[in-house]
């Protein structure tokens, strides 16, 4: 295989997983944003089971934990999704950089 087509391979999988990365990022955020409520008072729920209140802390932890219980089977059913865009973005993000770059 060529040098210019090692570079251009490499570079297209960059493209393709930051795209992947950022997309995932933006809906995990998003949706975090918008339900960080209902994630808190879970928290509360589960980290005072043994009959005293939780410190600031362990509900910090436990809702972070809740998010990436929630969300880690999601992010595989979205990344089912979302491959088709990604490939495509990351084709033309590719393009444009070799265009550029001549």
């Amino acid at each position: 295989m060529p040098l210019i087509d090692r570079s251009i391979a490499r570079e297209y999988l960059i493209n393709a997983l930051t795209l992947l990365v950022v997309l995932l990022s933006f809906i995990v955020a998003i949706d975090v944003s918008l339900n960080i409520g209902r994630f808190a008072k879970a928290a509360e729920e589960v980290a005072s089971q043994g009959g005293e209140p939780a410190g600031l802390i362990r509900r910090g932890l436990v809702t972070v934990w809740l998010i990436g219980d929630f969300w880690w089977p999601k992010l595989l059913q979205l990344y089912n999704y979302l491959l088709g865009i990604v490939l495509v973005g990351a084709r033309g993000f590719s393009c444009s950089q070799l265009v550029r770059r001549r």
